[in-house]
Order: C-alpha cells, then structure tokens, then sequence
C-alpha cells in the first residue's frame, strides 16, 4: 500500500523514530554544500535537496575506526569496539542505496564483515526519490533509476506538498505502522503525478547520457588512451574516497608498550604506495596503470563478478576530482577513442 505523508509531519515523525537512536539526514553547510551529517534532533535537516556531496559509505564503513583494543597484560583479550546505538538514516537517494545493496554483498562473503554487518542492520533506511538530477548523474547507465527503491526500508517521493512513502521491508513496515497517525492513503491523482515526476526524471537523465549507450570494451583502451588521461590526475584519491563503491582498506596497529588498537583506514588503487611491497617493489608506480587498473575494476572485473557495474552513476568522482576525469568523462573520452574523433 502506497502512503502519503505531509512535509511539516516529517520532522515529528522522525523524532519518534530516534527516541532510542541517532538521526543521519541531509544537512546544508554555511557555503551551502550539502551533506548527511549524524543528528539528536530532526529540526534542521533538509527536505529538498541536491545530491549531498560525500556517499554515505562513511556512517556503515568509516574512514577511520578502531577495530579492537588490546593490551600487554593480557594480549589474548581483544575488546571489540562496536557502535552502541541504532540510527535511522533519512534522505539517501536511489543511486546510493543501490551502492549499499552492492556493499552489503562485497562484507559478507567469504569471511563476512562484522563491523560493517552491526551497523547496517542497526540502521533504518529511509530513501528519497530523486526528481531532479544534476547534469553530473548518469545512474540510467548503471542499472539504476531515480526510482530504485531495492534495499530501501521506506521509499518517499516528493510529489510537493506531500511525500508519497511505501514500505519495502519489515522494518520499513513498523516504521509506519506504529505512527499510521502521521500517514494517510495516497489516491489516484498522487499516484499519477508521482508517475509524471519519475517519468520527467528518466527523460533528464536520457538527455546526459541515453541509458542504451554502449560502454566501450576498456580492454581494447591502448596505452597511449591512459598515458593522455593520467595527465589530468593528482593521485589524490578524491575519486576513491568519494565513490560509495570502492571499499579498499588498510589495517595498522598503534600501540606504546603497554597498550595498543588495531585501526583500519581507507586506502585507494590510485594512491602510488597501495601496491608497493616489502623492498620497495611496486608493480604499479606508473600513473597511467593505476589508472587503467581503477577503471578495469570498475568497468569489467567487477561486473564479471557481481553482474552489475563498480558504479551507481551517482557522479561524485566527477565533482570531486580536480583533473576532470571522473567516470563520466572518461567513458565519453572512451567513446570518442573507439570512435575515432580523439584524433580529429
């Protein structure tokens, strides 16, 4: 059943929904950058917004924690450090949740991710349909829509005055049924402008990037292709940290003799020191082949795997990176390559 519930409800809704937890919701910076942003209250956060600026790989896989703790004494006895809290999480777009369901299958097979697991199932999922795209957003090319609802737990829609709200799992269910008082049923006339609203959402998307475009073979890129692209890049990894998707990590333990925590960071592919090896040997010191590697990964190895692309089209890489080579513009220069019209 398809619900309807009133924007200025929203807030009190939610409010009921943390009384035991924390509220991760879209919040606007003082130079107006959005961001999701862990929350006591509800007050501030927003309701219309554009796609916040950092995925919300953060909050279930942080960039920095603390593993477990150990000491001298009694080195056999690992302190495992876990988040005590739930949370409900409101406002993720569909291309990020769909970045969740990929996620949820790369920490849980073979040896499953308990860290990863505590969070995500202690975390309430409240989608927001995206009506309006940025030029930047090409999701219709990854296997995603503006209404991808698959892994949401509530999905809204904003359909103006109102948010049309359906619930996808058990939990989405008792998240509105224990507060029916704040829903109403959806009539007719709902429904049909939420379908006007997708439908000119798919049509902005088919505008930037047509979702029949072919994706060029990457193994047929030549050398050259990645040398001429490896010249826009910093290696600052902004590409990597940004993308809800890449998900490589190291682990170092900090101790001083008599106490120490086992920490694990992000790391990136594009970062010159993540193959090197004991004696200084790295296979992959050359820009142009860290390059090439990402994108392989992106592109064929890890849809051969999971038959879906490392990539929801969210477009973050291309906001992000300073040298202008995000996914989307290297698929375009991809194509011009095949093409032909990158000589010309």
């Amino acid at each position: 059943m398809t619900f309807i519930i009133a924007k200025e409800r929203i807030t009190s809704w939610l409010r009921k929904l943390i009384k035991q937890g924390i509220l991760v919701a879209p919040v606007s910076l003082a130079n107006g950058d959005v961001i999701f942003k862990e929350l006591l209250t509800p007050d501030n956060i927003l309701l219309e917004y554009d796609q916040p600026l950092f995925s919300p790989k953060n909050f279930f896989f942080p960039q920095q924690e603390t593993l477990f703790k150990f000491t001298k004494q009694s080195p056999q006895n690992l302190e495992a450090i876990f988040d005590k809290f739930p949370r409900v999480f409101f406002g993720l777009r569909p291309c990020d949740v769909k970045a969740l369901n990929q996620a949820d299958v790369f920490f849980s097979e073979y040896y499953p991710d308990p860290y990863y697991s505590w969070r995500r199932k202690r975390t309430l999922i409240i989608t927001n349909s995206c009506t309006q795209p940025l030029s930047r957003c090409f999701c219709n090319l990854m296997g995603c829509s503006p209404s991808y609802q698959q892994g949401s737990d509530v999905f809204l829609l904003d359909i103006g005055d109102v948010f049309l709200a359906t619930a996808h799992s058990e939990k989405g269910e008792k998240a509105i049924e224990t507060f029916r008082h704040f829903f109403a049923e959806a009539d007719i006339c709902q429904l049909e402008c939420a379908k006007h609203l997708v439908s000119e959402a798919e049509a902005t998307l088919e505008n930037h990037i047509p979702a029949s475009t072919k994706i060029p073979d990457i193994t047929q890129m030549p050398s050259a292709f990645w040398e001429k692209i490896s010249k826009r890049c910093f290696s600052c990894g902004s590409c990597s940290y940004n993308c809800p998707l890449c998900f490589c990590y190291n682990i170092v333990d900090r101790a001083d003799g008599s106490f120490g925590k086992r920490i694990r960071t992000w790391d990136s592919c594009i970062f010159e020191g993540f193959s090197r090896m004991a004696g200084g040997h790295n296979l992959d010191k050359n820009k142009a082949q860290r390059l090439q590697k990402r994108f392989t990964h992106k592109l064929k190895l890890y849809p051969e795997k999971y038959n879906t692309p490392g990539c929801t089209g969210c477009g973050r890489c291309s906001s992000a990176c300073l040298g202008r080579i995000g996914m989307k513009e290297v698929l375009q220069a991809m194509d011009k390559e095949v093409s032909g019209d990158a000589q010309k």
